[in-house]
């Protein structure tokens, strides 16, 4: 047996009219984190399989962080704070090879092969996203509007 809900639109509406900027990231962000999770989560199984090798800070720097400007999170490395992440790009995408200047000419300074860990993580979780989201949104949605009863 399956259980469905239904929501009034004019009560979703009044609640969305209601709300200020910061109770409506209140609202969506823990719906759209919840969406998030296994996207960085199979982005952080990848990156573990890729890169056998130390790579600093970068597996610690992957995570789900909000945007400050806008509502909305998003996965990906941190490029501030304590476990800095701004070279997972690099590792992700890979690097043409580089060279530097000497007295003896110019040197290799390597190159860096990129392994897709997070695009394919993306990739994979992309179809169940949008659907998941609009759930959550809903999940939440319905506890605000038991809330203000």
């Amino acid at each position: 047996m399956s259980a469905k809900v239904v929501i009034d639109i004019s009560e979703v509406e009044a609640v969305f009219q209601s709300l200020n900027q910061k109770q409506l990231r209140a609202v969506l962000n823990p719906a759209i984190r919840k969406v998030m999770n296994p996207v960085l989560h199979d982005a952080q199984i990848n990156f573990r399989m890729d890169f056998n090798s130390r790579t600093g800070n970068a597996y610690k720097s992957l995570g789900i962080s909000p945007y400050r400007k806008t509502i909305g999170l998003g996965v990906g490395a941190r490029i501030r704070g304590e476990n800095k992440g701004w070279y997972a790009r690099f590792l992700n995408d890979g690097t043409a090879e580089r060279f530097r200047k000497t007295k003896k000419g110019l040197v290799s300074t390597g190159r860096i092969i990129g392994k897709p860990f997070f695009t394919d993580a993306v990739k994979s979780n992309e179809p169940m996203v949008m659907e998941n989201l609009e759930v959550n949104v809903i999940k939440t949605i319905e506890r605000m509007i038991k809330k203000s009863k």
